[in-house]
């Protein structure tokens, strides 16, 4: 299921997704990220600051994001770890690396936060998401009914390509969908985008669970 809507759990140190590791080289260092909780996490967003040998310090964010793990299916599982590599590019070189997560997204439509503008920003691009999803169940159910099923679901998904230009992550979803699209067998596509139609209209029904 997806929603934009999510169960907080705020003010505390995150505790479930948790950088494990910082191993330093001469020219990068290589963050790692382990899930500890007993769900899947989605999405997770780590800060990252880089102290410089002059003194300095440079901050930055990285994200990983899985997309709802109804659709896509993927997750950072528990008990699993993910990679962040940094190049270092700084004149002179960097003496330490610090990291944290402040943001981690679970299957179960709950999260820890600790920085309320990046969790504003993983928000607003869910929602961007679960909208691309909505249009691509009703270009399965129009092109279903059309007499061309497959070009009608081409031309659709192409309109809406076109006009969300500006979110990489619905123009994603919306090419995988119409690839699914595309697949459609001859003589059953029909059937097929209206049984494609309802799956999607399911995963787009998400409920808020309860805070962890």
């Amino acid at each position: 299921m997806l929603s934009a809507s999510l169960a907080l759990a705020t003010g505390k140190a995150i505790t479930g997704v948790m950088v494990t590791d910082v191993a330093m080289g001469p020219e990068k260092a290589t963050i790692t990220v382990t899930n500890t909780s007993k769900h899947d996490a989605t999405r997770y967003s780590i800060t990252i600051i880089q102290q410089l040998a002059k003194g300095q310090e440079i901050y930055s964010e990285r994200t990983e994001d899985f997309g709802p793990s109804a659709f896509t299916h993927k997750a950072l599982r528990s008990g699993e770890t993910s990679e962040q590599t940094i190049v270092f590019d700084q004149p002179g070189g960097v003496k330490s690396v610090r990291a944290d997560v402040i943001v981690a997204i679970y299957d179960d439509q709950t999260a820890e936060v600790t920085n309320d503008r990046t969790f504003k920003d993983t928000l607003a691009t869910r929602r961007k998401i679960a909208n691309a999803l909505q249009q691509s169940a009703v270009v399965f159910e129009n092109a279903a009914a059309d007499a061309a099923p497959r070009d009608r679901a081409a031309h659709d998904f192409e309109a809406l390509m076109q006009n969300a230009t500006s979110n990489q992550a619905s123009v994603e979803f919306l090419k995988a969908n119409a690839v699914v699209a595309a697949s459609a067998p001859a003589g059953e596509e029909r059937e097929f985008l209206q049984n494609y139609a309802s799956q999607l209209k399911q995963k787009t029904k998400g409920r808020p669970q309860s805070p962890k």
